[in-house]
């Protein structure tokens, strides 16, 4: 007899009501005469999120339609995984079909007499039933999902035309297009083009005389231009139940060395019939055929052997490094020449010994080998091995399961990825040097356009300044005159002090004269003489003279830090420290602002502040320093330059 719910276990319920008297009812008439339920109460949605997101597991959850602070859909619309049953004093049938398409499990109208609380075990135990039902469900998808894609075959499905609609992963290996590629393509365009017309027939009789499977070997073109010869099972597949065909879902298999098999035995067996003809036709003995079959079945044995050593070649001669290893103690059982070339080990040297032998990082490989294990699934895994003489040789672990003399094995396909690691980091050094070339380009054009604003235009308002001078002390000028002469002045006087701050700003010649320290102290006394904000700078070590291209870097970045604290952090106080040791610095710039996201911003002072961080990171990198930024909410914005100076 089937045990019910309440014997088999408790269940964990949340009741979310607002109004007393139902609370009391529920606790009087549920909870108390249903004691393997364990009941919460909630009197809000609020406080029903609360509960749900303290970690309780909840199998149930039964809500009154209208709360305080909203209607029980907006549970529906937050919680997924748990079976909501609405009750509610309103028996209307637009609020019980919104409910139940908005994901809630059943809708029950309360009634005065409380009778609705005996209705409830029962439709919780539907309820959890349901969920049940749900979660087999989704596993049983999810397997099946991963058998179509653990498969050893190609599994496509295509429609009538023959275009493909899905083909699992194996599919982009087997045709060497990606799996985008081929849904964008029909199944007849893989056909070599002597093949095509005759597989098309085929199918098309297949359509037409309504069969339902059907097997047929023929070659395909693979994007590189190489031939494959396949064997591919099609299933008819109708359209809406009936005789009309809608598509068809294939099987294909590798049947190359088939192929090749197939030819030598029939070249074999040509042979071997003519020699049986040639020596029937000289014998007349029995003693002659037996003979003959002795030397037939030594040919036959010799043939084999024959292909046993085509099959080693093959596994020699592949360009990748293939290790087989035993998954429970982990010793290597077979290796290819690639191998061995590779890792620079003698077969009886490699031979016996632990694969952990070669890695550097055996928790890793270990982890990732067990998840083959687990998942059945092979993916790749970049890691670094040892050869012989403990050389580091970068590879790319493409690992699966296998079966070696009748045991379970892990076969590993093991891909040299040195040469790409030295290319990307000769990319890496090229980009560092192009960087720091555009940094220096930036640097010669502030030095430029500095001496052309102090040997030129500075030049030029203080000429206008000494004549305009001149001028107003005429005695020819009237009092108007006077005036407007005395307004020149003070422009010009504005005009002077601001060009000499941008060019002190593009080339400060304190940085040149008297090193970093000097010149980040002036910077913070110019900066404070034009700010609000109160900037107090403190130095710690023993000042010395750096390398010029360091001290520009260090000074910049500095100068971008302070300017973006002043302008953006609407923070009352910016602090600036610079310790400096023999052979180490550190510059730090703290606000206590409003902080920002380090990520790029859409409006025009998120791009800005991206782009000047951009900077700071791209000088911090080419200078061979640490650039640390801490920003978050109000409680400022924190910039750390540091790093060894290498003098």
């Amino acid at each position: 007899m089937k045990k019910s719910m309440q014997q088999e276990k408790t269940y964990k319920l949340l009741y979310v009501e607002d109004d007393v008297v139902d609370v009391m009812s529920f606790e009087r008439n549920f909870a108390k005469l249903n004691p393997l339920f364990d009941c919460d109460i909630a009197d809000t949605i609020a406080s029903a999120f609360d509960l749900v997101k303290s970690g309780v597991s909840y199998d149930v959850i039964i809500s009154d339609y209208n709360l305080p602070d909203g209607q029980a859909t907006d549970l529906l619309d937050e919680i997924k995984h748990i079976p909501v049953i609405i009750v509610t004093g309103v028996g209307d049938e637009k609020l019980a079909v919104s409910a139940l398409k908005n994901g809630a499990y059943d809708y029950i109208t309360k009634d005065s007499s409380s009778g609705y609380l005996t209705m409830l075990p029962h439709t919780i135990e539907k309820a959890m039933a349901h969920k049940a039902d749900r979660l087999q469900l989704k596993s049983s998808q999810i397997r099946y999902q991963n058998l179509i894609e653990s498969a050893n075959d190609v599994i496509y499905e295509c429609d009538a035309n023959g275009r493909f609609l899905f083909v699992n992963s194996l599919a982009s290996e087997f045709t060497g297009y990606s799996s985008q590629e081929l849904l964008q393509m029909s199944f007849y365009e893989l056909i070599v083009i002597n093949s095509k017309d005759s597989v098309i027939h085929f199918y098309k009789k297949q359509f037409l005389e309504h069969q339902s499977t059907s097997y047929l070997e023929f070659q395909i073109l693979r994007k590189d231009g190489k031939k494959l010869w396949v064997g591919q099972n099609v299933t008819a597949l109708s359209e809406g139940g009936g005789d009309h065909i809608g598509g068809f879902l294939g099987v294909v298999r590798d049947i190359s060395l088939k192929k090749k098999y197939e030819l030598k035995l029939e070249s074999v067996n040509l042979n071997l019939e003519q020699k049986v003809q040639e020596r029937t036709n000289k014998l007349s003995d029995i003693a002659n055929n037996l003979t003959k079959e002795i030397e037939l079945r030594h040919q036959v044995e010799k043939e084999l052997r024959v292909s046993r050593q085509s099959y080693i070649d093959l596994f020699n001669n592949v360009s990748e490094a293939i290790l087989v290893f035993d998954p429970k103690d982990e010793r290597i059982l077979e290796a290819n020449s690639r191998a061995l070339e590779l890792y620079d080990y003698s077969k009886k040297e490699l031979f016996g010994i632990s694969r952990m032998t070669l890695s550097t990082d055996a928790d890793g490989e270990k982890e990732h080998i067990n998840k083959i294990l687990n998942l059945g699934k092979s993916y790749p895994y970049e890691t670094i091995h040892l050869d012989k003489h403990k050389r580091e040789i970068f590879i790319e672990m493409n690992a699966t399961k296998a079966i070696y003399e009748g045991k379970e094995v892990i076969l590993c396909v093991n891909r040299d990825l040195t040469k790409r690691k030295l290319v990307e980091e000769q990319l890496e050094v090229e980009r560092k040097k192009r960087i720091s070339s555009l940094i220096d380009g930036q640097e010669i054009e502030r030095k430029r356009l500095s001496r052309d604003l102090h040997d030129g235009l500075g030049q030029l308002l203080f000429a206008i300044k000494l004549h305009a001078k001149k001028l107003s002390n005429s005695s020819e000028l009237v009092e108007k005159d006077n005036l407007l002469v005395s307004e020149i002045m003070e422009i010009l006087e504005m005009t002077i002090v601001e060009t000499r701050q941008i060019y002190q700003n593009l080339l400060p010649s304190s940085l040149s004269d008297f090193g970093l320290e000097v010149a980040l102290k002036q910077v913070v006394k110019v900066t404070n003489e034009n700010s609000d904000t109160e900037i107090t700078y403190a130095f710690k070590g023993r000042a010395r003279r750096l390398n010029t291209d360091l001290e520009i870097g260090i000074y910049r970045i500095a100068q971008e830090a302070i300017n973006n604290s002043n302008r953006h952090s609407k923070g009352l106080n910016i602090w600036v420290s610079l310790e400096m040791s023999p052979k180490k610095i550190r510059l730090e710039v703290k606000d206590n602002g409003t902080g920002f996201k380090t990520a790029v911003k859409s409006d025009d002072i998120g791009v800005r502040l991206s782009h000047g961080m951009n900077n700071m990171k791209q000088r911090a990198e080419v200078l061979g320093l640490d650039l640390l930024i801490d920003s978050t909410g109000d409680e400022g914005t924190s910039i750390v330059l540091k790093g060894n100076t290498g003098e």
